[in-house]
């Protein structure tokens, strides 16, 4: 994150994923109780220029994911469930822009982000509860047993 209020000034170093959904254009950044307003993000450079800013609000980015199963590489019964692991996609097509007011925490805004689409693949576990809520597999006391 480059600070160009007087001089560039490199102020902070933020995950690239993370950064994605809270140094956009348009969000107003809190660093070191410090309120900062993205001016631009350099995606292929990874950098984001932000402006000190005295705003009585800040922002916070939703982000819309989709999971698609890819492959299965095995399953297992576990008491009435099944646990599965294998492969999985995840993509972010799109992410809306809140801005809450300070204090009250009330919304003052909304809109739509312009952001490239995000995808990761990854090898995932995942359980299917078939009949039975989370909420009551949650207040089961059975232990759950690991198969190999």
């Amino acid at each position: 994150m480059v600070d160009i209020t007087r001089e560039h000034e490199i102020i902070a170093e933020v995950a690239f994923t993370a950064a994605l959904t809270a140094l956009h254009e348009k969000a107003i950044y809190l660093h070191e109780a410090r309120q900062y307003q993205v001016e631009r993000f350099d995606y292929d450079g990874r950098k984001a220029y932000v402006r000190r800013v005295d705003s009585d609000y800040f922002t916070d980015a939703i982000d819309y994911t989709q999971v698609k199963e890819l492959d299965e590489f095995e399953s297992a019964e576990v008491q009435g469930a099944r646990a599965a692991r294998g492969d999985r996609s995840r993509q972010s097509p799109n992410c809306r822009l809140k801005k809450i007011k300070f204090y009250t925490l009330e919304n003052v805004g909304a809109g739509q982000l312009s952001m490239p689409e995000q995808e990761m693949q990854t090898t995932s576990f995942w359980m299917h509860f078939p009949g039975v809520s989370w909420r009551a597999s949650r207040t089961s006391r059975a232990p759950i047993s690991r198969t190999a």
